[in-house]
């Protein structure tokens, strides 16, 4: 039985070491899959956003076409002076209050044989002004009917210029930026992305400027998923996505592609745009974090349920283990038990057949009569002992027993009627029993069956199993103590219990080794019993061996305690007495 119980031990450990690495591999794989996973999902929404801000910009450039329609009309015209006329009146309809506002703050034009002699119209001063070398010099490439062109003043111009062709004469109109971002881009841009706090960066702003440049220099390391402290909030990552306005983009090949140029999901370093006065940046965060907190946060929550249900699964099974276990070793003990009680059963029914047989066949002299009328009591007493101990386990096992409540009750009485019998059953095995009751009030209120109950069984345990040879003392010493404790001592200078068997000796079913191997009398029921049964009341059973008396000596024998509630009772008080047959039962 010993060994068995090591080798289940060391089996089920193994299994949960080995269920417990399982696990953690399991886990560690779902956490890295997240992970690859969210950083994928985080880029694919970054290009999402950018794409959808490009697309909204390029929807509102449409607005330009109609200044290039109009720019083309107006360059028909041969007559420079008629040309100046043309392009001040129709500067009403482009001014802030015009049709078309908020687009461009100029016109003017040129001839393209001589881009040094260009004229401009502001619309604020309302007069016209010559530049000098729009182009610098460096006449752009013309791949289209309309063009940009940057002014190298400072600061820095945007121009959009459209050639005529047949005249060879460019109108060109001075983009407004900041006009069209306030009047077109901003609104549109906030109201489709409630969710996200949005700021807006100018590549002019020397602050504007340093945030721009340390975004944009920032190489993105790996992505860590990390979901406990995202569920938390703490020491989360606050990254912002920052997408170029594009001012200066080419809104034809936005619409024939479909959708700006696609990066690579892994592509984890930004692209730096060319930083120019009249660049505009949208900075996007989510209200709660990062601008890809929504995706951090679901995934933060299916992987938490993913680990759940794995731990779950993996406790379930270790449980399950451990019980098929436990039912397996229990089955062992109530085989044991079985055999135990077959044997304590069969030899009081033997003695009690072969008295009977003896008695009804007329072979007994008369004045034997009485001695095997005593040794059929005593073995009949014996065999009801050992039934009352299996109906107790099973009440217990079935969770019918209660405690009941404390009666009052005459402690000389009660003491009367188990002394005497275990007084008696010390002398038959040579022992000699020393017992201390002094001091004990007259009449108590406290739980009588539960105490003769665990006498009984506690001195007849040190009778039959302390000592192998006669000659031995156990000492009973029962203490009122105040405030309401009843205090009963059994110990004995014997054997004692090895500690390694200590903790199992209240289990149901159990014997020590050496109760085992010398087939000594008992069920292994008699200290469960007795420990459920003051637990019931309040009180409890415990034991020490070896144990230290009062005077320093350490004793290899053992010690139980009982400690139950008891309170002194009026004299007057009606009494009630409950006592329990001895019982006969082993460690």
């Amino acid at each position: 039985m010993k060994h068995e119980r090591v080798l289940s031990r060391a089996f089920n450990s193994l299994v949960a070491v080995i269920v417990a690495s399982v696990l953690s591999i399991a886990i560690f794989f779902v956490y890295k899959t997240y992970e690859k996973s969210v950083e994928t999902d985080i880029f694919r929404y970054s290009h999402k956003l950018e794409d959808s801000i490009r697309r909204i910009a390029a929807a509102e450039y449409r607005r330009y076409f109609l200044l290039v329609d109009f720019a083309k009309t107006a360059g028909t015209k041969n007559s420079g002076n008629s040309i100046e006329k043309i392009l001040e009146e129709k500067s009403t309809i482009l001014g802030k209050n015009g049709e078309i506002p908020n687009l461009v703050s100029s016109i003017g034009y040129y001839d393209s044989s001589s881009p040094e002699s260009a004229l401009e119209y502001d619309f604020e001063y309302r007069e016209w002004s010559e530049l000098d070398n729009i182009f610098n010099n460096d006449e752009p490439d013309r791949k289209s009917d309309f063009f940009y062109v940057r002014s190298g003043s400072a600061p820095e111009k945007l121009y959009l210029a459209v050639d005529n062709g047949s005249t060879g004469r460019v109108i060109f109109f001075r983009v407004d930026p900041q006009g069209f971002l306030d009047n077109y881009i901003r609104e549109v841009v906030e109201s489709s992305n409630e969710e996200f706090r949005v700021d807006w960066l100018r590549g002019s702003d020397p602050e504007s400027r340093r945030i721009l440049e340390d975004y944009f220099e920032y190489e993105l390391l790996q992505y860590h998923f990390r979901p406990m402290q995202i569920l938390l909030k703490t020491g989360s990552q606050n990254q912002p996505l920052i997408v170029e306005i594009p001012i200066m983009f080419d809104i034809r090949r936005v619409f024939d592609n479909g959708s700006a140029e696609q990066k690579d999901v892994n592509d984890l370093k930004p692209g730096k745009p060319m930083f120019f006065d009249f660049s505009y940046f949208v900075r996007m965060m989510h209200k709660d974090g990062s601008y890809y907190y929504e995706i951090e946060h679901d995934a933060a929550v299916s992987f938490f349920e993913t680990i759940i249900i794995f731990i779950t699964i993996g406790i379930l099974f270790i449980l399950l283990l451990f019980q098929l276990q436990r039912t397996r070793l229990l089955r062992s003990k109530e085989k044991e038990f079985v055999a135990s009680v077959t044997h304590e059963l069969r030899t009081p029914l033997t003695v009690i057949r072969s008295a009977a047989d003896n008695l009804s066949n007329g072979i007994v002299n008369k004045d034997k009569l009485p001695v095997y009328g005593g040794l059929i009591i005593e073995q009949s007493e014996r065999l009801g002992n050992m039934i009352e101990e299996i109906l107790l386990y099973s009440n217990f096992e079935n969770k019918n027993s209660n405690s009941g409540k404390p009666v009052k009750f005459d402690f000389k009485e009660v003491v009367s009627q188990f002394k005497p019998a275990l007084d008696e059953l010390g002398n038959a095995e040579g022992l000699k029993l020393h017992w201390d009751i002094n001091g004990l009030p007259g009449k108590a209120e406290s739980f009588p069956d539960v105490i003769t109950l665990t006498v009984n069984n506690l001195v007849s345990n040190a009778v039959n199993h302390a000592y192998s040879v006669p000659g031995g003392e156990i000492r009973i010493i029962i203490r009122y103590l105040v405030p309401g404790r009843l205090s009963i001592t059994v110990e004995d200078d014997g054997r004692g219990i090895d500690p390694r068997e200590l903790k199992h000796v209240f289990e149901p079913f159990y014997r020590d080794y050496v109760s085992r191997s010398r087939q000594e009398r008992g069920s292994g029921l008699g200290l469960f019993i007795a420990r459920r049964k003051a637990a019931l009341c309040g009180g409890k059973l415990t034991v020490e061996s070896p144990y230290r008396r009062i005077d320093g000596s350490k004793l290899s024998g053992c010690r139980f305690v009982l400690t139950l509630p008891c309170t002194e009772a009026d004299d007057s008080a009606n009494i009630k007495q409950k006592t329990l047959k001895e019982p006969e039962n082993g460690r």
